[in-house]
């Protein structure tokens, strides 16, 4: 087994384009009290956006993705979810049984000369996950410190 499969996906694996819809979801996930509130805020900041004729495509998407623990605070850790790979691979694969979003939304994106690569088709770094334990261990350190003050 190669390194790179036991790495968590983070952003920095990612173009900004992916990283780009792995925040939008994020936002969307906490942004409104419910998913027509936080689409409705989201449409709205994003009206210039190129791929803002997908938006309803893509926010029916979320709304399909399984949630690990339902709509949450924001996840500000580099290392996406599940949920946010399962996005990816879902969005970026040409291959098997796609939904009407789905293609809807592939189809914005190709005339945007957007390419959102699946999951299990990017390089994993483990980048992120190396900072979220040094920003954890540094927090631990500064904790104590302030304690032993």
């Amino acid at each position: 087994m190669e390194n790179s499969e036991l790495a968590p996906l983070g952003y920095a694996d990612l173009t900004g384009d992916e990283a780009f819809i792995v925040t939008v979801f994020r936002h969307w996930q906490m942004i409104g009290p419910t998913h027509a509130v936080a689409e409705r805020r989201l449409c709205m900041q994003l009206r210039k956006d190129q791929l803002y004729d997908g938006f309803v495509a893509l926010f029916e998407i979320f709304r399909n993705v399984p949630l690990e623990e339902g709509r949450t605070e924001r996840n500000s850790s580099g290392v996406l979810s599940a949920a946010e790979e399962m996005l990816l691979e879902v969005i970026g694969s040409a291959d098997g049984v796609r939904s009407a979003s789905v293609a809807e939304f592939q189809r914005v994106l190709h005339l945007a000369n957007v390419r959102i690569r699946p999951a299990s088709g990017i390089p994993r770094s483990g980048h992120d996950k190396l900072v979220d334990q040094i920003d954890c261990k540094s927090a631990v350190v500064q904790q104590m410190l302030y304690m032993r003050l």
